[in-house]
């Protein structure tokens, strides 16, 4: 049961972390939203051209994964009126919990294509600076902190 619980949360994260990536230009923050990016563009100094074929890649896997994230809205949606009230019919849970785990799923693939295409973009040496933030941000979060915030990302909870 502790496992079945460790796979949810971290389901959960991986559907937040896969809709920091998939989000369009607008309001919200994220990667997609062009403010991460420009915050790690001027860590990493990217060239114009590195940031221009981000874009390019952000912006498809957008669209490839659209229909995902229209999936995983829509299970949250039964789900919630599934469980309304205190209702619980364990089949038709266990049901979109499955459905839940194949979309996650798919958002983790998602996220692991996208940042791979973007490793191979990266000189040597900013792989290493990535290389570098991504371990001290995992061990942050280990030890229960917020991650570091780059120059020009998102604030949040200011």
């Amino acid at each position: 049961m502790r496992t079945h619980r460790v796979l949810v949360v971290a389901a959960l994260l991986v559907i937040g972390w896969a809709g920091v990536f998939a989000q369009g230009p607008g309001p919200r923050h994220g990667f997609g939203g062009g403010q991460f990016l420009g915050g790690m563009a001027k860590h990493l100094n990217l060239t114009d051209e590195q940031k221009a074929e981000i874009r390019k890649i952000l912006e498809a896997e957008r669209e490839l994964m659209k229909p995902v994230h229209e999936q995983l809205r829509e299970n949250r949606q039964a789900l919630n009126e599934v469980t309304k009230d205190g209702q619980f019919n364990e089949a038709q849970v266990t049901k979109l919990a499955e459905q839940q785990g194949d979309l996650v799923a798919q958002t983790i693939v998602s996220r692991e294509r996208v940042q791979a295409q973007i490793w191979q973009l990266l000189t040597p040496e900013q792989r290493e600076k990535a290389s570098q933030v991504r371990e001290r941000t995992k061990d942050r979060m280990q030890g229960g902190e917020r991650p570091m915030r780059f120059e020009g990302g998102p604030r949040r909870g200011r």
